[in-house]
């Protein structure tokens, strides 16, 4: 709730939108930007970590490795790099923004439930849908960040990019 009074303070003393002009859409970026909480992330992370321990044990091992390496790594890059946020933000946030960890997460987590998908069924329209909503929950993430100002598109790529690249390399580790 703190982040909407925020935002709606933005709105009208600088009588701005949001970066690309998606005011309809600010609910749903703030309420992802809302998920940046312990609470949240523990529930997401586990519900996934479950999902994946039904269809295989070692799923759900190899999820943790790949969420943890993604989070490590990211942080690692963050402080190494040290870029300050933009300075136009519509909201405020702590740290530093390259690359995005937002996106970075958000990629590990949906590239290793489309992995455990594709190599534990052979229904092709089973592994056309999550590979939709994986992609589909990966841009509106990283489009939420750019157009709440606290990343560049460049950053919301790396992230990307960075989350999808270690979950890979986790997940070939056992073959």
């Amino acid at each position: 709730m703190r982040v909407w009074r925020n935002v709606v303070t933005v709105y009208k003393k600088k009588k701005v939108r949001s970066m690309h002009g998606t005011i309809v859409l600010m609910p749903v970026f703030l309420f992802i930007h809302s998920l940046d909480n312990p609470y949240a992330l523990a529930f997401i992370i586990g519900s996934v970590a479950l999902a994946l321990f039904y269809i295989k044990q070692a799923y759900a091992v190899l999820f943790f490795i790949s969420v943890a390496g993604t989070v490590v790594s990211t942080y690692l890059l963050k402080v190494s790099f040290a870029i300050p946020r933009p300075t136009t933000a519509l909201i405020t946030t702590e740290g530093y923004r390259f690359p995005s960890m937002h996106a970075a997460i958000t990629a590990a987590v949906c590239a290793s439930f489309i992995y455990a998908t594709f190599h534990s069924t052979e229904s092709n329209i089973l592994r056309t849908g999550v590979l939709i909503a994986g992609a589909l929950v990966m841009m509106l993430v990283d489009y939420s960040r750019v157009a709440l100002g606290v990343h560049l598109p460049v950053d919301v790529v790396v992230g990307t990019l960075l989350g999808i690249a270690i979950t890979v390399f986790v997940w070939m580790l056992p073959a």
